[in-house]
């Protein structure tokens, strides 16, 4: 089997091959398969369509084994492309940290469009993580958050202690997620 698919003519010269001995040994022994015209031309397209059968099968084969290495490598495509989606949102967003970040070590409070880019792309990658209550995604998240409804964050400019650690911790994961993504686009392409 192994032959065969590797040289994919070769199976159908050697079904060809096959059909045409078997018809030729079944002709021989049965000699009233060509005493006239009408029986020869059936006996004839019979073989033929037991060789069509076969051929067809066998081109059946093949097309499921590219069938399914398309898909393979759609898949592997696919992935590629959601790891560099995933890896321009955590570019992204450790770049809005970045700005949240100066603006707390500059004594100003953090823009709120800043906050909300934060928030929607790190709920965006571990979301997942923003399922369970108690994940420590969901709780630097709910920092985050709750620092763009304190009143004397913006007035005073006093910035809780817990936002910018949340800050400092989400730039952690996902720096933790971008050596995965890293790897693994590595390991597709």
């Amino acid at each position: 089997m192994a032959l065969f698919k590797q040289n994919d003519k070769l199976m159908h010269v050697v079904s060809f091959i096959i059909v045409l001995l078997l018809s030729i040994v079944i002709v021989i022994l049965e000699p009233s398969l060509l005493k006239d015209a009408p029986t020869s031309l059936g006996t004839i397209g019979s073989f033929a369509t037991a060789y069509g059968v076969i051929f067809a099968i066998l081109e059946l084969r093949r097309a499921k084994a590219a069938s399914q290495q398309a898909k393979d490598e759609a898949k592997k495509v696919f992935f590629a492309v959601t790891g560099l989606v995933t890896a321009r949102e955590i570019v992204e967003c450790q770049a809005t940290i970045q700005l949240a970040v100066a603006s707390i070590d500059e004594g100003k409070a953090i823009p709120s469009a800043v906050l909300c880019q934060v928030t929607r792309l790190y709920s965006q990658l571990f979301h997942k993580e923003m399922i369970d209550e108690h994940s420590t995604h969901r709780k630097n998240r709910s920092f985050i958050e709750s620092y763009s409804h304190n009143p004397n964050a913006s007035s005073n400019g006093a910035v809780p202690k817990n936002t910018k650690r949340a800050l400092i911790m989400i730039s952690s994961d996902l720096g933790q997620l971008q050596g995965a993504t890293k790897n693994f686009t590595e390991q597709v392409i």
